[in-house]
């Protein structure tokens, strides 16, 4: 953080990608020396990359796939218990990165990253695709007539 408390624009802005956020040295189990270039906090490195506004374009965007997936849940408890189940269990997911992204790079690994945006993605995608019945119901016929032929 002391990159980034530099001045107002990167407090605002961030310090951009490329600059080693923190250069210690710790022993590795093996005895040797290991250089950590990245906090273990996701929010924390968001803040000193992309400053105040990158930080909140991050939060607003973990909120919209937590209401939408809250919403559908709610939506199809009833009536599509699959689709709901889906929406429940990235609703779990995304607490889950949520919460592990305090203590480790959760967003910057592909392991946890590549998972975590595809689900967001999906979250929106299904939750578009049952909102209107009659668009992917068109979709569907189009999607056969393709495969007929």
């Amino acid at each position: 953080l002391g990159l980034w408390s530099y001045s107002l624009e990167t407090q605002v802005l961030g310090i951009g990608f490329g600059e080693v956020l923190t250069d210690l040295t710790t022993q590795g189990t093996d005895g040797q020396t290991m250089v950590v270039r990245e906090p273990h906090n996701s929010f924390v490195t968001m803040l000193s990359r992309s400053g105040l506004v990158g930080l909140l374009v991050m939060l607003a965007l973990h909120a919209a796939v937590l209401y939408t997936a809250l919403r559908g849940y709610r939506r199809f408890r009833d009536s599509r218990r699959t689709v709901a189940a889906f929406f429940l269990g990235a609703m779990l997911y995304e607490i889950y990165s949520l919460l592990n992204a305090w203590g480790q790079p959760h967003f910057e690994v592909a392991y946890y990253a590549v998972p975590s945006h595809f689900l967001m993605g999906a979250v929106f995608a299904v939750n578009a695709y049952f909102s209107n019945p009659s668009a992917h119901r068109a979709a569907d016929e189009t999607v056969e007539a393709v495969v007929s032929k």
